[in-house]
């Protein structure tokens, strides 16, 4: 009866448990924001039953990004037999939204009767930050320049704060205010959670020399104060001219020029300094203009304090009175005034001559250049030549004719004193073609325009080498003994060919080239270069190439290649004979063949008319090996010669044993030909014991062979 009693108890609980009503108005509960770290007031709600519940509350599970607690009171053994206010408060501990949900227990059994959410919001306190901007760029002081100089930097103010911040008030110290261009003055809001806003700060020194100050940014959250700092700078001008601008005699129909120097002299640090005009006025004659000045500024900053404002003088042909002008220059110095130079110039006339008409340079190779050869100019005229040259000669670009210093081309014309000074005119020669050229030249400048001829003769080198050599044929592998062969190279032109490198390519078994090698081929001549021809098998042999790295540069494809061909053939000597078959032997003692086959012979039969040499005479085969008389190795093979050789054969172990003999010739590392041979090798038990073997169970074959060897020492 207990189980029965029990299952009912437990189905009128649960019936008990179903029909409980337990609700929270509101169903959900937030709280007002607050500061992290502070306790927000309570949020109330009524939480009643429908069966006058005793319940206990508790919080569960949450979610959202905050992070805080949430105290209930009451909170434990509450009892609903009326609708009971309970109070929500909220202590943040990370700043963000924190949804949590409340569990409604019933207070006797602890099982869950229903849940409501509580809801709260941690926020933190604005927070001022701002950016470190690097030094200013330079500015000028009493700035009255024509283009602005003052420097901006911009600065970046933060909120990492979870509040909006509101600035008050930007105050500076130093040099330093907000520019006209900045976006926000002296007061606006940021939003938190790292919203951020620049401001564009001005320089703009009252001093030269390092400045610093600083800029306070102002808020009920603090203040974010940045130290600055700049360079003022000086614009200040002087101009110098040596001669006071006297450009003395000026060839007529020629032009001349003086350089007025403009000098920074400000103090340090110096600013850019702007040029805006130079013009020349009170003229006598039209003769004078400004040729050059700075193109825009002169700078202390980057090392240039010096400028220079050229001014040139061309008095026409047959001028002789002298002309005056006023230079004025114009630049936005920090006192404004425009500086003044009086210049003057008088016309004069020169006499040129030269010391020979004609000059012929030495041959000299296509693409490169001659030695240099030169005559003198000289001015016998009452005033200095101011002169050129030029030709108007097709070939005229092959030669270079310049005066001391590279003077004479271009704009860069060459000075020479009046009264008999003169120049060394220096020429060389740069031929494109193999041809004998000339070139008139005519010097250009004031007075009579002498000219002269220039002759040169371009020269090359043309490589001549043979498609392809057909050697004779050559044993294989002739080691030393292959031939060489030469490979003529030659030189049909007027200048060296230098050969650089020689290299053997293609077919491996071609050769080699023969020390010493040449290294140059003089003008319209020829050098060979001995090549070897090695084979390394008898047959057609692979083709090889010459190649041959030179100097000319119009050899096709970049330098001449020679075929190499040749045919390699093999050493037509006979072994004889064919195989050798020694029978029963004993082991380890030595068979001499004329002893133990009288009627064979080891016969080598030379059939070529050349000599060889006998290098070695071999045997290959497990438990054999032979030796020869000690002067037969390395001996000669004599043309068309028959020569019989007796060989020693000895087995080192038991068995059937196969061998080849092997006859190599020469350096060739393959053998001449091949013999069989053939032994049965027998172990002789001469302490006793009941017989023989040959450790292969060949008994009877055994002894045969050993009776048939002690027949023979008998005799």
């Amino acid at each position: 009866m207990r189980p029965l009693l029990t299952t009912l108890v437990a189905l009128c609980v649960m019936s008990t448990t179903a029909a409980a009503s337990v609700n929270m108005n509101p169903s959900s509960l937030t709280t007002t924001s607050t500061l992290v770290g502070q306790t927000s007031p309570p949020a109330t709600g009524t939480l009643s039953s429908t069966n006058n519940d005793r319940v206990d509350l508790s919080v569960g599970s949450c979610s959202g990004s905050g992070s805080g607690t949430f105290i209930l009171t009451p909170s434990q053994s509450i009892l609903l037999s009326s609708p009971k206010t309970v109070d929500v408060t909220y202590m943040p501990t990370v700043a963000g939204t924190r949804t949590c949900t409340v569990n409604v227990f019933d207070h006797n059994t602890s099982t869950i009767l229903s849940t409501f959410t509580v809801i709260g919001n941690g926020y933190t306190p604005p927070m001022i930050s701002a950016t470190t901007p690097s030094a200013f760029p330079n500015a000028r002081v009493l700035d009255t320049s024509v283009a602005a100089h003052n420097t901006t930097r911009q600065i970046t103010v933060q909120n990492d704060g979870g509040a909006v911040l509101s600035i008050t008030n930007v105050t500076f110290t130093g040099d330093f205010s907000i520019d006209p261009s900045s976006a926000y003055g002296t007061s606006t809001t940021i939003n938190g959670g790292g919203g951020a806003k620049n401001w564009v700060i001005r320089f703009n020194p009252s001093a030269s020399g390092t400045r610093t100050g600083s800029v306070t940014f102002m808020s009920y959250a603090g203040n974010a104060t940045v130290n600055l700092s700049g360079t003022g700078t000086t614009g200040s001008y002087a101009i110098t001219q040596a001669g006071n601008g006297a450009f003395g005699t000026v060839a007529s129909g020629s032009s001349a020029g003086i350089d007025i120097a403009v000098t920074h002299d400000g103090l340090d640090p110096k600013g850019p300094l702007t040029f805006s005009t130079v013009t020349v006025s009170n003229a006598t004659q039209s003769w004078f203009a400004i040729s050059a000045q700075p193109t825009n500024q002169i700078t202390g900053a980057v090392g240039q304090t010096t400028g220079i404002i050229t001014v040139t003088c061309s008095p026409p042909a047959g001028a002789t009175q002298t002309a005056t002008a006023t230079v004025n220059i114009n630049a936005d110095a920090d006192t404004g005034a425009m500086k003044t130079q009086n210049v003057s110039c008088t016309g004069g006339a020169s006499v040129l001559a030269l010391s020979i008409a004609s000059v012929d340079m030495d041959p000299t190779l296509v693409g490169t250049t001659s030695a240099v050869k030169t005559i003198t100019l000289q001015n016998a005229g009452t005033s200095d030549a101011n002169v050129g040259f030029a030709s108007g000669s097709t070939n005229g670009p092959r030669f270079s004719v310049q005066g001391p210093g590279g003077c004479g081309m271009g704009a860069n014309n060459c000075a020479i004193p009046m009264g008999g000074g003169s120049i060394m005119i220096t020429m060389t020669f740069s031929p494109t073609v193999e041809a004998t050229v000339a070139a008139s030249f005519n010097v250009q400048g004031a007075g009579a325009a002498p000219s002269f001829i220039v002759t040169g003769r371009g020269v090359d080198r043309h490589m001549s080498a043979p498609e392809s050599v057909q050697f004779a044929d050559e044993y294989r592998n002739p080691g030393s003994l292959a031939t060489p062969r030469p490979v003529t190279l030659m030189n049909q032109g007027e200048y060296p060919i230098m050969i650089t490198d020689l290299q053997i390519g293609g077919g491996t078994d071609v050769g080699s080239i023969v020390e010493p090698r040449p290294t140059m081929i003089p003008l319209l001549g020829s050098v060979d270069v001995m090549v070897k021809f090695s084979p390394l098998e008898a047959g057609k042999a692979t083709d090889g190439q010459l190649l041959i790295m030179n100097d000319d540069t119009k050899v096709a494809g970049g330098m001449p290649i020679v075929i190499l061909s040749g045919n390699g053939k093999d050493r037509n000597v006979d072994v004889l004979p064919a195989s050798i078959d020694l029978g029963a032997r004993a082991v380890g003692i030595p068979t001499r063949l004329s002893i133990a086959l009288p009627d064979e012979r080891f016969r080598l039969k030379n059939n070529e008319m050349d000599d060889f040499t006998i290098r070695k005479i071999a045997i290959e085969g497990d438990g054999l090996n032979v030796a020869i008389d000690d002067d037969i190795e390395g001996s000669t093979l004599m043309a068309m010669q028959e020569r019989d050789l007796d060989l020693v054969i000895n087995a080192t172990v038991p068995g059937s044993l196969d061998g080849t003999l092997l006859v190599y010739l020469d350096e060739d590392p393959l053998p001449q030909s091949i013999v069989a041979v053939r032994m049965t090798a027998v172990s002789v038990d001469i302490h006793g014991g009941g017989g023989c073997s040959t450790g292969s169970g060949a008994g009877p074959l055994a002894l045969l062979g050993l009776l048939a060897l002690r027949r023979r020492r008998k005799n």
